[in-house]
């Protein structure tokens, strides 16, 4: 199972811009300049995530250009994602 308490995975950064390529398989289009439109708000672009980065790469900068909107986006995504989870839970009781 996927770290949840991870933040670089819900953006496309620097570094993922340079290990991932874009592509296109049976389910559809894949890679840093496709997965923030097919999977957004999951995925956002940010140019670096700085000091909020959990798995920081070479690239790192100092500062991150991460928005507010960004977040506000993430975390509505986020609970709306939870909502989810407590009310399939809530029903298999």
């Amino acid at each position: 199972m996927e770290n949840v308490n991870v933040i670089k995975g819900f953006f496309v950064c620097n570094q993922c811009r340079v290990a991932c390529k874009d592509g296109c398989d049976v389910v559809g289009l894949y890679g840093p300049n496709s997965c923030v439109f097919a999977y957004y708000p999951r995925k956002q672009f940010v140019k670096c995530l700085g000091p909020y980065c959990d798995s920081p790469c070479k690239l790192r900068q100092k500062e991150s250009d991460l928005t507010m909107e960004q977040l506000i986006n993430l975390v509505k995504f986020l609970t709306a994602e939870l909502n989810k989870h407590l009310i399939n839970d809530s029903r298999s009781k």
